[in-house]
């Protein structure tokens, strides 16, 4: 399917399905008041689901809605192809490398395989990596090892490079991060003209607020020195440029940092100076960008990718909200974490 062509498939399908992306207030009631099952969830939810309410489901709530978020994907994805179809295959290769971090915080902590295998959404078709390999290495060289040979081998001579450096797994998740963002970048600067200025803020966006909230994590929480931190961060951010972020990885703390930023992110971020906060506000602030593009109909991908964004979000926050009533905490914290409440 070419992008300038008709997309009146898409469009019919992306508004349908517009209606399973729930407004704050149904998360808000859901919160204050726990559902006596989860059959209602999904029902809510628009996820089909046996009503059996056994307790092995009650278990596997988050790979079941997961699974679900996968078949819906590939319901948008089927009608893609060319570069498209690779930037959403990048995008939600995400999953996977969730996949891969379990892998490896596992082996750090010695879990059985069969464990950690138990642990991973099952991505079928979608899967890429040889990950029967990876839980039976010995230890994080060796599955970086393993990584030079799949899709992902760039990312893994970086990762290697910076853990025989620093002897440090963390730097392993932060290339992790790091990698798989550039090359969405990189995937959106194919795409066709009349898209890529969306898509580039749909992501520039997101880049935004990992930077930001890294930026000082890396420097005033793990200490990292400024060139550290320099080659741990993402290109491409929709305000926070490379010159930007250089200049505010050189300041000396979080307030100058917050101090320097541009005005637009100082507008969402206010007098927040609590990072916790900080990171709240900026998702929030994604979500309601996320949901401005997904009206426009300037570009079926960019709708397309931010219909998906909005609506592993949504899911992952439910999962949130009864994880949290599951261990009996008031709604008002609930609430708090979610970033439904004041903060």
């Amino acid at each position: 399917m070419q992008l300038n062509t008709s997309n009146a498939y898409l469009d019919a399908r992306i508004s349908a399905m517009g209606y399973r992306l729930q407004p704050d207030t149904w998360f808000q009631e859901l919160t204050a008041h726990a559902p006596e099952s989860l059959d209602e969830v999904f029902k809510q939810l628009r996820i089909p689901h046996k009503e059996t309410g056994s307790e092995e489901q009650e278990l596997e709530f988050e790979s079941l809605i997961l699974s679900h978020f996968l078949d819906e994907f590939k319901i948008l994805f089927r009608p893609y192809y060319s570069h498209a179809r690779r930037l959403l295959l990048q995008w939600i290769s995400h999953i996977e490398l969730r996949n891969l971090k379990t892998i490896l915080h596992g082996a750090l902590l010695r879990r059985p395989a069969e464990e950690l295998r138990d642990s991973m959404l099952q991505m079928g078709d979608l899967e890429t990596l040889p990950f029967q390999d990876l839980l039976q290495a010995d230890d994080i060289l060796e599955m970086l090892r393993i990584l030079d040979k799949t899709p992902y081998a760039s990312m893994a001579r970086q990762a290697r490079r910076l853990y025989e450096e620093h002897n440090d797994p963390f730097f392993v998740n932060a290339s992790i991060d790091q990698r798989y963002l550039h090359d969405m970048v990189a995937h959106i600067n194919l795409m066709p003209r009349q898209h890529a200025p969306l898509l580039k803020q749909l992501l520039g966006f997101i880049i935004d607020r990992h930077n930001l909230v890294w930026l000082i994590r890396y420097r005033f929480t793990y200490g990292l020195k400024s060139p550290e931190t320099w080659y741990l961060l993402s290109p491409g951010g929709y305000y926070l440029s490379s010159s930007t972020i250089y200049t505010l990885i050189n300041l000396g703390s979080t307030e100058q940092v917050l101090d320097s930023l541009p005005d637009p992110l100082k507008d969402i971020l206010g007098e927040r100076t609590n990072l916790f906060h900080i990171e709240l506000a900026l998702e929030n602030a994604i979500e309601e960008k996320t949901r401005a593009l997904l009206r426009q109909n300037k570009s079926i991908i960019t709708r397309t990718l931010s219909w998906l964004i909005l609506r592993e979000k949504q899911l992952l926050k439910v999962r949130g909200i009864l994880k949290g009533q599951e261990l009996s905490l008031d709604a008002s914290t609930v609430s708090f974490a979610m970033g439904l409440g004041e903060y």
